[in-house]
């Protein structure tokens, strides 16, 4: 019989662990020496070796096993187990030992499988069971940026709330230590990560509690807020960020260029009242011509934020200064709710070229947008003016008020806004510096004394698509007026109902009216036309009038008129003053 005498057993047992270290392989190397009864080394040549592992010095069953053909010389082997079949973790649940056959003989005792020199430092990683470092495990300060490997912290790897700020060094947080989403709320314990210990290139977010505001409504919170702004500032820009609350601001706040002043809305609120981040402005009643409430810079943005003027009349409003003004290029305005301002947002006293309002909604008793000085393309949608604070003053907004208004602006575009009333929904004029050419698509104005008055527009058009005007049932309201100075409008697909007098009166400009809608006119049985054109030019096609009334009018001071294939009248039901300037054909009643 042969026996198997241990000449070196070397313990070095490299364990792949998967993922973590995925170049370490799951062997170890063993050498032995085999004789006979007489103590001779066997044969040289090839002998077939088992190798397994058990738990246990005898009996149970293998853990893992690997058979191989091993050369034997002098009596003595080398081999590297698994290089075969590669050994699993699970092999070594504590105590391993390893049992081996030779040429089908199995070699007795089994070899207890031990530590080698510094390997038995790893009991200590062995100690440790998944999810047992908690937060209290951490010494203060010992995670640091230099002690975490980049992107290794994931929430699978953190505890509720075991992140806690003794537990934050000073500086430690960076951008690059926290993959996309690896740390949320409920992993952070409140209050964990200040300022202090954001490294100084991520310190881009101020809260404005941590500068003292107390968001309480009574405390004036003015000096804490812009503090924050200009912190941020002076950090080469960021985000003001503004918890649930009411914040009285005594005076006035100014955005600095590349700061956003940012409130917990993703979507405009119905009121202010309830969880939204709400500003309160106090300064300046009966001066409408004050320091504006808010006033940005070049590249600000003002987001989920609303704007409540607590002190303002609900039956006699009086006058305040602007709301919100900007200054330079790319202010923007995002998901923000002015609830009862004044003025709401001048964009034309000062120049605000490639300005952005997206998701304005509010109640702005005397005008609500002013846009003016745009050197390149200004961008508006979404913007929603309705009684959001009180319907108790629709009737003075329709008597005194202006939804938005165009001075100079070399190209805007304007999409999905709605007003309702109003004295003046849309409202287009000459200022010092020009006047405005633009793309108005899905625009609407409901119970307004003038839905669209274009007094003066840039030869290069306005065109408006998919527009939906009604008038207020007034004693003299209409759906369009177009001034002498009119200039180019185009509007096409729209749908024109409600006004008291008449759909449209053209004074000036050329106008043209394609595939549009009109109906409910001379509501007071007047004999009034749905649409006059005392001058300019004048074209109607392809268009349908719903009523049986009196439809197009021509007067003598009109240049030129076509007026062709619309439904809903004859050619004979045309009045016509220039005679052969006016191009009349194909109209079918």
């Amino acid at each position: 019989m042969k026996t198997l005498i241990h000449l070196c057993t070397v313990a070095l047992v490299l364990l792949s662990c998967g993922e973590c270290v995925a170049s370490v392989p799951g062997m170890m190397s063993y050498q032995g020496k085999l004789t006979d009864s007489n103590g001779q080394p066997v044969s040289d040549g090839l002998h077939n070796m088992t190798f397994g592992l058990y738990a246990a010095a005898t009996g149970g069953t293998a853990l893992w096993t690997e058979t191989k053909s091993v050369q034997v010389t002098g009596g003595v082997f080398s081999v590297l187990l698994g290089s075969t079949v590669e050994i699993p973790n699970s092999a070594f649940p504590g105590t391993t030992w390893l049992e081996t056959q030779v040429d089908g003989s199995v070699m007795t005792p089994r070899t207890r499988i031990v530590n080698a020199g510094y390997a038995m430092l790893a009991a200590t990683a062995e100690t440790v069971l998944d999810g047992s470092i908690t937060s209290a495990k951490i010494a203060p300060s010992a995670v640091s940026s230099s002690t975490i490997a980049d992107a290794s912290v994931s929430t699978a790897d953190l505890a509720t709330a075991s992140v806690t700020e003794p537990k934050l060094a000073n500086n430690s947080v960076t951008s690059w230590k926290m993959t996309p989403f690896s740390v949320i709320n409920s992993k952070i314990g409140p209050g964990a990560v200040t300022l202090d210990k954001l490294a100084s290139n991520i310190k881009l977010v101020f809260d404005v509690t941590e500068y003292g505001a107390a968001g309480n409504g009574t405390t004036d919170d003015t000096t804490a807020f812009q503090n924050a702004l200009n912190a941020a500032s002076a950090a080469g820009g960021g985000i003001v960020w503004v918890p649930v609350g009411n914040y009285k601001i005594a005076t006035h706040l100014d955005i600095p260029a590349r700061v956003t002043l940012e409130g917990v809305h993703r979507a405009v609120p119905r009121d202010a009242s309830g969880s939204t981040s709400t500003l309160l402005a106090y300064e300046g009643s009966g001066n409408e011509n004050g320091t504006p409430f808010i006033f940005m810079n070049a590249n600000s943005t003002l987001k989920g934020i609303s704007v409540l003027y607590p002190s303002q009349s609900t039956t006699a409003p009086v006058a305040y200064p602007w709301c919100v003004r900007g200054s330079g290029d790319n202010c923007s305005i995002v998901d923000v709710l002015l609830c009862n301002p004044w003025n709401a947002v001048d964009f034309g006293t000062n120049a605000s070229g490639r300005h952005y309002i997206k998701s304005l909604y509010g109640q702005p008793l005397h005008t609500g947008i002013f846009v003016d000085q745009c050197y390149d393309v200004g961008r508006i949608q979404d913007v929603h003016f309705w009684p959001f604070w009180t319907e108790g003053l629709v009737t003075y907004t329709q008597q005194n008020a202006t939804a938005i208004k165009f001075g100079r602006t070399d190209w805007e575009y304007v999409t999905n806004c709605f007003v309702l009333g109003y004295k003046i929904g849309y409202h287009f004029v000459r200022t010092a510096t020009g006047n405005c050419n633009g793309t108005f698509l899905g625009i609407g104005s409901d119970g307004s004394d003038v839905a669209v008055q274009v007094d003066s527009a840039a030869p290069f058009g306005l065109l408006i698509t998919n527009g939906e005007f009604v008038a207020n049932y007034g004693a003299s309201s209409v759906g369009m007026y177009v001034g002498a100075d009119g200039g180019s409008v185009s509007l096409t697909n729209c749908a024109f109902w409600g006004a008291s007098n008449r759909i449209a009166t053209i004074d000036g400009g050329s106008v043209k009216f394609n595939s549009c809608n009109f109906m409910d006119w001379d509501r007071n049985s007047t004999g009034e036309y749905a649409i006059v054109a005392n001058g300019g030019r004048l074209t109607v096609q392809g268009s349908t009038f719903v009523d049986n009334k009196n439809r197009v009018r021509v007067a003598s001071g009109v240049t030129a008129a076509i007026v062709v294939a619309n439904q809903g009248m004859s050619n004979s039901e045309i009045s016509n003053s220039i005679g052969a300037k006016c191009t009349v054909a194909n109209n079918q009643h």
